[in-house]
């Protein structure tokens, strides 16, 4: 049987700082109009991540504080985003509540969950507040999904 080392406090941290700067970037790359409708929702998916494999270093403040900086880096209304992925975050952290042990199987389901709570009440916040709600924004969620077992095979490694 192998030992599993624990990875280093520093080295998770700075793992998650680094993984959400190159989220932020891949978010707000500029693309085509048609490859822009399938850009993952990066950021989203990586504190989702971190929240799920990470919740004492990724807490509601820092999910809060990353909402923030969401909003102000792509120009949305201020609180929107943040709003959105304090529900992801909190759906997702009473989704796990039950859970023994974490699978991968079983973290796919759990982050589709999330990230459909997150566009859902996205466009609800966006339709209260009389906004055009645009239906080719659930590419990003498709994407999304088909991104996460990537994402989780890169940040895996840095979990514990």
């Amino acid at each position: 049987m192998i030992a599993r080392t624990k990875t280093s406090p520093k080295l998770i941290i700075m793992a998650m700082l680094v993984s959400l700067l190159i989220a932020f970037v891949c978010n707000i790359y500029p693309l085509s109009v048609t490859l822009a409708k399938f850009r993952p929702m990066m950021v989203i998916s990586v504190v989702i991540f971190w929240a799920m494999y990470q919740p004492r270093y990724m807490s509601i403040f820092a999910t809060l504080l990353i909402g923030l900086s969401a909003d102000l880096l792509l120009n949305t209304v201020l609180g929107q985003q943040t709003l959105c992925l304090l529900f992801a975050t909190l759906f997702m952290r009473f989704s796990l509540v039950g859970i023994k042990q974490l699978t991968f199987f079983i973290s796919w389901i759990v982050a589709i969950m999330s990230l459909t709570v997150f566009q859902m009440s996205f466009w609800a916040l966006q339709f209260v507040l009389q906004m055009s709600v645009t239906i080719d924004a659930s590419w990003s969620l498709v994407s999304s999904i088909v991104v996460w077992p990537i994402l989780t095979s890169i940040l895996y490694k840095f979990r514990s």
